[in-house]
């Protein structure tokens, strides 16, 4: 999402003439929008599970993919917390990378909105690998 902001305040900025964040966002932003951020945890999202709003993932079902991987639990796990490491810090570069853009207050808000959610994601990620080799057990 974030790197969508850069790519279309680049295709924005690139026009004849800048256009206002709310011109740039109504013109190409919301389809990046639209899948990434909602109330996941309201029944519309959950009953069925829609799009990337699928959760929750549980140490079981990280243990059940590593084992179809062919990864032990502890393996699993490790991948799991080198993974949410990688993204804790490419998203530090995202973020600069995007604010050299020169994005505006709204764009800025959305942005945070963005960054909490994947730090929040992570967390939870990093809280369900601790359980994967305890669970590849019960496979």
């Amino acid at each position: 999402n974030i790197e969508a902001i850069a790519q279309e305040g680049t295709k924005r900025n690139s026009r004849n003439g800048k256009l206002s964040a709310d011109e740039g966002r109504a013109a190409s932003i919301p389809q990046y929008f639209a899948m990434s951020i909602g109330d996941w945890e309201s029944e519309d999202f959950q009953n069925p599970p829609k799009g990337n709003f699928k959760r929750p993932t549980t140490s079981y079902d990280l243990a059940e993919f590593g084992a179809l991987l062919g990864y032990s639990g502890t393996k699993m796990a490790s991948i799991m917390v080198e993974t949410v490491g990688a993204i804790k810090n490419a998203l530090k570069k995202a973020i600069d990378l995007t604010e050299a853009q020169g994005i505006e207050d709204r764009e800025r808000e959305h942005i945070e909105l963005c960054v909490s959610l994947i730090q929040t994601e992570c967390e939870y990620l990093l809280s369900q690998a601790d359980g994967v080799p305890e669970m590849s057990e019960l496979l």
